[in-house]
């Protein structure tokens, strides 16, 4: 199997794995939001939530960090097909139309679909 093609295939993972959690989510479920963000007054919101309560915001909250990241992935895929757009690794190709597109692989695996062979 081509490097560009494992490449791919870690790219997409990676994305995967990264959107099982986010700085965000734990956050909420924590029920204290620090740095810039705490002076918007979400801890005053957060303090008068359950931990259940917080554990639906916190889960509300990932699932639209993922649905950013397949928004940006949908960019780069109308990018890839429409402009014929590129994305090399170490020199080489990724294969991004190899398998359904970047979106749609991202979304796939996120569901627990395996890579072809």
């Amino acid at each position: 199997m081509s490097s560009g093609l494992e490449n791919y295939k870690s790219l997409i993972d990676s994305l995967v794995k990264l959107s099982g959690s986010c700085a965000a989510m734990t956050s909420i479920k924590r029920g204290e939001v620090k740095g810039v963000e705490a002076k918007s007054g979400i801890n005053d919101i957060l303090a008068k939530l359950n931990d259940e309560e917080r554990d639906i915001l916190a889960n509300y909250t990932l699932k639209a960090y993922t649905s950013g990241i397949y928004d940006t992935l949908e960019e780069l895929e109308w990018h890839r097909v429409c402009k014929n757009m590129v994305i090399t690794m170490e020199g080489e190709e990724l294969p991004a139309g190899k398998f359904e597109g970047i979106p749609c692989d991202y979304i796939g695996r996120c569901d627990g679909w395996e890579w072809p062979e």
